[in-house]
């Protein structure tokens, strides 16, 4: 019998070719976007990974009708930029990340990104396919000397995340550099829920 697939994606792509676009719709015009997405078409590509960390300014703003003004006009940009994108037939996820997002005392930034991206499909007409997170913990000054810890708070915040989303209907992706396994050696190996491995195969 074949697999049961519970929540399937909301597209399926036969194979996809994927592009970041580093700068948030909210800092885009509409021409720009436009013209981003008509290369992206004109290439073949067919998801666009558009950045959405700076919606951390808006996170952190005062409780008041001046954040919530603030957040809607956002979240017009976005889905602006996701209806542009979908009439190429193009998905469209929410990028996001920086190097520290997964010391204990940051991930909250995480957690906030999150809690939006799943807000925003739950009340908007036109959706994000997706989240992925750009976390690179290996550029932290503190990683040559405590690699092990480093990279456990980084499977620990991709495990978190994967809860937090619950049952949303979100691809939930990781950016992964080629070292994080066991060919190069470059990285150690350590215990994570009694599971002692690789940093790539603790992702999986």
């Amino acid at each position: 019998k074949p697999p049961i697939i519970q929540n399937p994606p909301i597209n399926t792509l036969t194979q996809e070719y994927g592009s970041w676009i580093w700068d948030s719709p909210m800092k885009m015009s509409t021409n720009v976007e436009q013209n981003f997405i008509n290369f992206a078409s004109q290439n073949k590509i067919n998801v666009l990974y558009v950045t959405i960390d700076d919606y951390l300014d808006i996170y952190n703003m005062p409780e008041g009708d001046a954040k919530e003004a603030k957040k809607k006009l956002y979240s017009d940009e976005l889905e602006n930029f996701i209806k542009l994108a979908n009439e190429k037939d193009i998905q469209v996820d929410a990028e996001a990340g920086w190097r520290d997002w997964a010391e204990p005392t940051v991930t909250w930034k995480a957690f906030a990104i999150i809690d939006y991206v799943k807000e925003f499909n739950s009340t908007r007409t036109t959706k994000l396919r997706g989240i992925q997170y750009d976390v690179e913990p290996y550029l932290l000054s503190s990683y040559a000397n405590s690699k092990s810890r480093v990279l456990k708070n980084f499977v620990q915040l991709v495990d978190d995340t994967s809860k937090r989303l619950g049952n949303a209907n979100l691809r939930f992706s990781v950016v992964i550099p080629h070292f994080y396994d066991s060919e190069q050696a470059w990285t150690p190996s350590f215990a994570y829920e009694n599971y002692t491995t690789h940093t790539f195969n603790h992702l999986l």
